[in-house]
């Protein structure tokens, strides 16, 4: 560093013709504490220049340094403090050099004051380079190759390359254009990372891009040209995570508000898979068929395994069951109360329930109103109707009527009409009173409780007629006895 000083000096000192002329050249020499200065311009002036020593042998205030210094309206005092040579308001600059033993410099500095007079200087450094080739911009203590401190606000770069790389001060970051740049920054609880100006933001791992996120919000794995909130793409297959979408196919079209839509997308719509580890449980199909515990299910709802499904509530003895015992199906209803099948239906005779065979012909049909037809669908308004040939068989049938059971024929009120008014009832009607034609059985059958009371009914005036005719031949018989004794007495007395 000295050798340095005297060459600037000496290169100086060979100029003073240059100088000398307009007097404006001073030379101060300073041996006190083996301290020394040179003063360029006139001492005291606008333009003085002051180039220096920064001390050797112990300044008055204890700070010994090796160095030297060059400054503008400063200099260093033998007491090693700094001071302006004007008193007016004019600032000084100063760029040092040392390698500080009590000041702890080691390397260079460039500082700046705005005040001005004799007191010691209160410097403000702008930038440090220190031994360890450092450089602080804002720091006289850099961490690192180029360390900058600045407070910084919202509208200010603190560092900026090329036009391409700027730092601000409030610890964001930007790279590219000024019309199309990305952003970088963090705050109190989170990191930001982005794209400005109405671009996409895209991420590149092993050279191509992995995940855009557009301007719109829409996220993209494996696509750069997301239709979703969320898309994922594999092999121009994927998936999409809709939130408020309409769906442009079948029914159902999604439009409403408050609606997540799970979407199985691409080339070719795809299957809709569930697993948990290795193992799928549910998939949906291309057709939206629903299997559980089958990856190809042919109805709405595909159900394999022996489990089957439960429908509970919360008190878990009310449920209903619906499984496969064996070769059977089986609905179970487990409930403390009852088992409820239910229909509606705007037609009380037509819409009910149906019974099937495997070939869709109805076994049996409960319409609206209530009424059981067995073979047929049309009860005519009966609670039973059964059609075919095999009728009904039972070892037990038990009927109750509502109506009077015919023992009123053996009361003293019944009027039992004579026989010769059965033959008449019979000659004109064909059939007796109160029993339905061949033809109204035809047409509307039988009530089979209220045919056994008419049938009782006959068989109890058959009763009655029967015990009407055992009454009159008991007279005739006893008449038929007493003419009989009257002929014998007529043939004995002629003898």
């Amino acid at each position: 560093m000295k050798k340095i000083i005297v060459c600037i000096t000496l290169m100086f000192l060979g100029s003073i013709n240059l100088f000398s002329q307009e007097n404006n050249f001073t030379s101060d020499l300073h041996l006190k504490y083996h301290y020394a200065k040179i003063v360029l311009g006139n001492q005291g002036s606008d333009g003085d220049v002051h180039i220096g020593s920064m001390g050797h042998g112990g300044p008055q205030n204890g700070l010994q340094d090796y160095g030297f210094y060059a400054g503008h309206n400063a200099y260093r005092g033998t007491d090693g403090n700094w001071y302006h040579s004007r008193t007016n308001t004019i600032p000084a600059v100063v760029f040092s050099g040392s390698a500080g033993v009590s000041s702890g410099l080691n390397g260079f500095r460039w500082r700046y004051s705005p005040n001005n007079g004799s007191a010691p200087i209160n410097w403000t450094t702008l930038m440090t380079l220190n031994t360890s080739g450092k450089l602080g911009l804002g720091t006289t203590t850099p961490n690192s190759k180029l360390h900058v401190v600045d407070a910084g606000t919202s509208g200010v770069y603190t560092l900026q390359l090329n036009s391409r790389f700027k730092f601000r001060g409030d610890g964001v970051l930007f790279w590219g254009s000024d019309a199309n740049y990305g952003m970088l920054s963090w705050g109190n609880s989170k990191t930001y990372m982005g794209a400005l100006s109405g671009k996409d933001l895209g991420l590149f791992a092993n050279g191509s891009e992995k995940m855009t996120v557009t301007k719109d919000g829409y996220v993209g794995i494996g696509t750069t040209t997301p239709s979703a909130k969320l898309a994922i793409r594999e092999s121009n297959q994927g998936i999409n995570f809709l939130i408020n979408k309409k769906l442009t196919g079948s029914w159902p079209a999604i439009s409403e508000s408050k609606t997540v839509t799970l979407q199985s997308t691409g080339n070719s719509a795809g299957n809709l898979a569930f697993a948990t580890g290795n193992k799928e449980h549910m998939r949906i199909n291309t057709n939206g068929n629903v299997g559980i515990g089958t990856i190809t299910p042919d109805t709405n709802l595909h159900v394999n395994g022996t489990s089957g499904i439960l429908l509970t509530t919360d008190d878990v003895t009310q449920d209903l069951k619906l499984f496969r015992e064996g070769e059977n199906a089986v609905i179970e209803g487990r409930v403390n109360n009852n088992l409820i099948l239910r229909t509606k239906g705007n037609n009380a005779t037509t819409e009910g329930l149906f019974v099937q065979n495997s070939n869709k012909q109805n076994l049996m049909f409960i319409n609206g109103a209530g009424n059981v037809g067995i073979g047929v669908t049309d009860t005519k308004g009966f609670n039973l109707a059964v059609a075919g040939s095999n009728g009904i068989v039972a070892e037990k049938v038990t009927v109750k009527l509502q109506s009077a059971w015919p023992d009123y024929v053996f009361t003293n009120e019944y009027k039992l009409p004579s026989l010769k008014e059965v033959e008449k009832q019979i000659k004109e009607n064909g059939h007796l009173a109160n029993i339905p034609s061949a033809e109204e059985v035809s047409k509307n059958g039988i009530e089979l409780g209220e045919m056994n009371k008419k049938l009782l009914e006959k068989v109890e005036e058959l009763t009655l007629y029967t015990i009407q005719q055992e009454k009159e031949l008991d007279k005739q018989g006893k008449e038929i006895e007493e003419l009989k004794a009257l002929v014998k007495k007529l043939i004995d007395s002629k003898k």
